[in-house]
């Protein structure tokens, strides 16, 4: 989105987002106030997040028949109420698990994640070295605002 919106006009941005329903327009406004080439500027916010008390069965559910915005879905991220990340769940580890099952029972608790202002190379070297497909952004606190996905990270190479 930044790419787009980087070649315009402040005039000619206003007049797209003003257009835009404003849940999105105030994503992609967010979006633009980090630097260029950071994980901040290269996330999505559409991330799918669950809580540690849903069980396996209620996010199989959830998944299959909500219209989630998430554009890829490679990890569940489990949060608590103040959208602190705890977890992460591969989609691997979801359908493999018992359906009575918690999340925050097959979360993994320790997980890779990097800030806003994280670079776009380390970014890259972190996903490479890790081999994830997703590294979450987190708040200096561990708030989750985002992921980038690898091809985030290579189409903006």
């Amino acid at each position: 989105m930044r790419p787009f919106f980087g070649l315009l006009s402040d005039k000619e941005a206003d007049f797209f987002l003003d257009r835009m329903e404003k849940d999105e327009a105030d994503d992609i406004k967010q979006l633009l106030t980090y630097k260029q080439g950071s994980a901040g500027a290269l996330m999505t916010t559409d991330v799918v997040t669950v809580t540690g008390s849903d069980s396996v069965a209620d996010v199989l559910y959830r998944l299959r028949h909500s219209e989630s915005d998430a554009e890829t879905i490679y990890y569940l991220y489990v949060t608590d109420t103040g959208n602190q990340l705890t977890g992460v769940v591969t989609l691997r580890e979801l359908i493999a698990s018992d359906p009575q099952r918690r999340m925050d029972e097959i979360m993994n608790p320790q997980w890779i994640s990097v800030s806003a202002d994280t670079g776009q190379s380390e970014v890259l070297q972190i996903i490479r070295k890790y081999g994830l497909l997703a590294v979450p952004v987190v708040t200096h606190k561990g708030t989750l605002l985002g992921i980038v996905t690898f091809d985030d990270v290579l189409f903006n190479l």
